[in-house]
């Protein structure tokens, strides 16, 4: 089992571990969920067996990389299971017209080439997160999709139960200006905040090393980039606007409040919308894991 936690202390005289779990999003189980489940319900069979506990301390920058690195034979074996039952296909059906759906991997260790060259591939469980962000009848104002960004497996489990798939044909309107709204967000809000006199190059995690110098790609439109905006950002600004999205139950379909597509709101409110992220940013530690 490996954990993730604050940190261990062991008694030496006493034979003691004390592990410290501070923050619920962060700590706990990364790997060895089923061996847990085992654990607990034979606890009381007073059974010989030993069970290697791996405790990694200071992590909680890369828990979503360590976690789908501990996880990836069963998630990715799932996911192609996914698509070998063709439980892809509402979504692929939704998002068909948009340039990178040959690189999105549905399936294990799923290559793409073009021009003689490996494209960058794009796990089908962040398509699932991104679009469950917007889903108003699994979240609302009171309950939010933190599980999109910290645990995006247990979200494409949750899309594999049952009928699920099919209810995803309810974003076939807007599904392409969900992933409209992400590049756009991806490739203003640094300078959306630095209008708003922050200074987003100033940050470790933006990569930026100087203007005109391309340091990444924007992650669906692989546009040029001089500055990183990490998912922890990424995803909350992009879970703001799924308070525009209504339901129509004549035609059970998502549609815009009032028509207005979430891109051209990002305009009116994208300096503001930035500040406000970073101060709470800045407030908590400047962690964008955290804030994710």
């Amino acid at each position: 089992m490996v954990l993730s936690a604050k940190k261990v202390q062991y008694d030496v005289k006493r034979s003691l571990v004390t592990i410290d779990f501070e923050d619920d999003l962060l700590h706990g189980n990364i790997d060895g969920g089923h061996t847990y489940k085992i654990i607990c319900e034979h606890k009381q069979d007073k059974l010989e067996q030993i069970v290697q506990f791996e405790v990694m301390t200071g992590v909680e920058d890369i828990i979503e990389a360590l976690d789908r690195a501990r996880n990836t034979s069963v998630q990715v074996d799932e996911k192609s299971l996914a698509e070998l039952a063709n439980k892809f296909d509402p979504i692929k059906d939704c998002i068909k017209s948009l340039p990178f759906l040959n690189r999105i991997a549905f399936k294990q260790n799923q290559i793409e080439v073009d021009d003689n060259k490996k494209l960058k591939m794009i796990d089908a469980r962040e398509i699932v997160a991104i679009l469950s962000i917007f889903n108003i009848h699994l979240f609302d104002e009171q309950t939010h999709p933190i599980k999109a960004y910290s645990s995006k497996a247990v979200l494409l489990k949750q899309y594999l139960e049952d009928d699920t798939p099919e209810s995803y044909r309810r974003f076939s309107d807007i599904a392409v200006d969900i992933f409209e709204l992400y590049e756009t967000i991806e490739t203003e809000f640094p300078n959306a905040y630095n209008n708003a006199g922050g200074r987003y190059g100033r940050k470790k995690y933006s990569g930026y090393k100087g203007e005109g110098e391309v340091v990444a790609k924007s992650k669906f439109w692989q546009k040029p980039l001089n500055y990183k905006v990490p998912d922890g950002i990424m995803y909350p600004l992009l879970a703001a606007f799924r308070a525009l999205v209504i339901y129509n139950a004549k035609t059970d379909r998502y549609e815009w409040y009032n028509g207005k597509r979430p891109k051209d709101l990002w305009d009116d409110v994208k300096e503001s919308l930035s500040q406000s992220i970073m101060n709470f940013s800045n407030s908590i530690g400047d962690n964008p894991n955290t804030i994710g």
